[in-house]
C-alpha cells in the first residue's frame, strides 16, 4: 500500500496508511517547524499528546521517537522541555536532531542568496523566505554533544536508530555515460569552466549592487569560490568523462 501510494504524484501518507505497513519502519515526531512543534509552541499540549499517541500507535513498539531540536533555534528550548516531560510520562524515547539546510556554518549566506534567487526575492525584501539562524548545518558528533549535554540518551538513540537500519542500494552496473551532442572548443573541462565563469554574471544575481557594491562583491566571491569547489569535485571524481 505504501509503495503504491508513494508512486503517485504529490501523495501524502496518513497515519492510517502508515499503520497498515509500518513493519520495519522507524518514525520520528519531527523537530523544528513540525506539526508537533507548532502545537506545543502554540500552547496546545493536549492536542500534542493526542498526536504523539496516534503516532506511537502507528509504529511497532520502540520504533517511534520524539525529536529534540537544536536548542539554539528560536523557541526550541521551551519546546524541548515539554517534549522531555511528555517523553517520560508517555514512555517514548527521545532523539537529538538538527535540521540540515547547508553543510557548513559559513554556507549560510550562500544558501540565503540561493533562496532569494529561487523565490525571486531581494535581500532587503521583508517578505523574503529567511532562515532564522546559521545553526542549520551538518553538525559533528562533538557539536551535537555540546547541544544536548544533559540528555545523553537522546544522542545514544541516534546510534540505536542507525543500528536498526539495514539498507542496501542495488548496483546496476556502471553508470551510463551522457555525452555532449554538440561541438565545443577545447576539452570538456575547459568548456565547463568557461561556461560557469561566464554565467555567474549573466545570471544577474547582483541587482542590489548599487545599494552596496562591497556587499555584492562579497556574494560574487562566495559564488565563485563555490563554483571552483564544485569543479574541483568533478575533477577528483573524474566526472568530466561522464558528461
Amino acid at each position: 500500500l505504501c509503495q503504491e501510494k508513494l508512486q503517485e504524484e504529490d501523495t501524502v501518507l496518513t497515519l492510517k496508511d502508515v499503520n497498515t505497513c509500518s513493519k520495519g519502519i522507524i518514525g520520528l515526531s519531527g523537530g523544528w517547524r513540525s506539526e508537533l512543534d507548532h502545537l506545543i509552541s502554540g500552547g496546545s499540549v493536549k492536542k500534542a499528546v493526542e498526536l504523539i499517541k496516534n503516532c506511537r500507535n502507528a509504529f511497532a513498539s520502540g520504533d517511534f521517537y520524539l525529536e529534540l531540536s537544536n536548542p539554539k533555534l528560536p523557541g526550541t528550548l521551551k519546546t524541548n522541555d515539554v517534549i522531555l516531560d511528555l517523553s517520560r510520562k508517555l514512555e517514548i524515547p527521545v532523539v537529538a536532531t538538527n535540521d540540515v539546510f547547508f553543510m557548513r556554518r559559513n554556507d549560510f549566506i550562500a544558501h540565503q542568496v540561493l533562496t532569494f534567487i529561487n523565490s525571486g526575492s531581494r535581500y532587503d525584501d521583508c517578505g523574503a523566505m529567511m532562515l532564522p539562524s546559521d545553526e542549520l548545518y551538518f553538525k559533528s558528533p562533538s557539536e551535537m554533544s555540546d547541544l544536548f549535554p544533559d540528555v545523553p540518551e537522546a544522542l545514544q538513540n541516534t546510534l540505536e536508530i542507525a543500528e536498526k537500519c539495514n539498507v542496501e542500494l542495488p548496483r546496476n552496473g556502471k553508470r551510463k555515460k551522457r555525452m555532449f551532442r554538440f561541438a565545443m572548443d577545447g576539452s570538456k573541462r575547459e568548456w565547463l569552466r568557461k561556461k560557469c565563469a561566464a554565467n555567474v554574471d549573466a545570471l544577474a544575481l547582483y541587482d542590489f549592487a548599487p545599494l552596496n557594491a562591497d556587499f555584492a562583491e562579497t556574494y560574487r566571491s562566495i559564488v565563485m569560490d563555490q563554483v571552483a569547489h564544485e569543479l574541483e569535485v568533478f575533477e577528483k571524481l573524474d566526472l568530466f568523462d561522464e558528461l
